[in-house]
C-alpha cells in the first residue's frame, strides 16, 4: 500500500520530492540591520536547506530560514536563493532580491516655542517605525506624552508631544 497524503498533527505530509511551497520573498532592510529570507517546503523529510547569496554558498546556512549578517549599502541588489534536498530528490528555489535603503539620520531637534512638542527632523521619510515612542531616549525631565505623528507640512518630521517637568527653581 502506497500512502498518498497523510495529516499529522495539523501538518500535512505528502511523500515525494521536496517542493517549495513558499518561495523567498524580495525584502527591503536599512543598513545597519539584518534582513531575513524563509522558504516552506513539502515532500518527504528529513531535509536539508543550503542557501546561497549571489549564487555561492553561504557557509552555515542550513535552515529553512536565513538571516543576513549587519547590512551596509554595498549589500542592496544581492540575489539569495535556497536549495532544498530530501530523500526523494532536490528543488532550487526561486532567487529572491536584497534592497538595503541608508540608515535614516537625525538632522535636528527643535520645539518652535511650544515647550510640549518636540519636532524631530530626518535626511529622508520615515516609515511607521520611526513613530514608536520606545525609539526615542529624551532627558532632561521631558518625557513623551502621547502618541507620535508624522507631520503634514514636512514629510521628514516626526511630531512628538511631550510633558516637560518643571525645573526646581533656586532661592536666593
Amino acid at each position: 500500500m502506497q500512502v498518498a497524503e497523510v495529516e499529522l498533527l495539523g501538518w500535512a505530509y505528502t511523500p515525494g520530492a521536496p517542493s517549495i511551497t513558499t518561495q523567498p520573498a524580495d525584502t527591503t532592510s536599512t543598513e545597519g540591520l539584518t534582513a531575513s529570507f524563509s522558504v516552506d517546503v513539502g515532500g518527504t523529510p528529513p531535509y536539508a536547506f543550503q542557501w546561497y547569496r549571489n549564487g555561492a554558498a553561504i557557509v552555515g546556512a542550513n535552515q529553512a530560514t536565513y538571516t543576513t549578517p549587519v547590512l551596509a549599502l554595498a549589500n542592496n541588489g544581492e540575489k539569495y536563493s535556497v536549495k532544498v534536498s530530501g530523500p526523494d530528490g532536490l528543488v532550487t528555489s526561486s532567487e529572491a532580491t536584497l534592497s538595503v535603503v541608508d540608515a535614516p539620520v537625525l538632522q535636528q531637534v527643535m520645539n518652535l516655542g511650544n515647550p510640549n512638542l518636540l519636532i524631530a527632523v530626518y535626511n529622508r521619510p520615515m516609515g511607521a517605525s520611526a513613530l514608536d515612542p520606545a525609539k526615542y531616549a529624551i532627558s532632561g525631565g521631558v518625557t513623551i506624552a502621547g502618541p507620535l505623528s508624522f507631520d503634514t507640512v514636512m514629510p521628514t518630521a516626526v511630531l512628538i508631544p511631550t510633558t516637560a517637568q518643571p525645573l526646581p527653581r533656586r532661592s536666593r
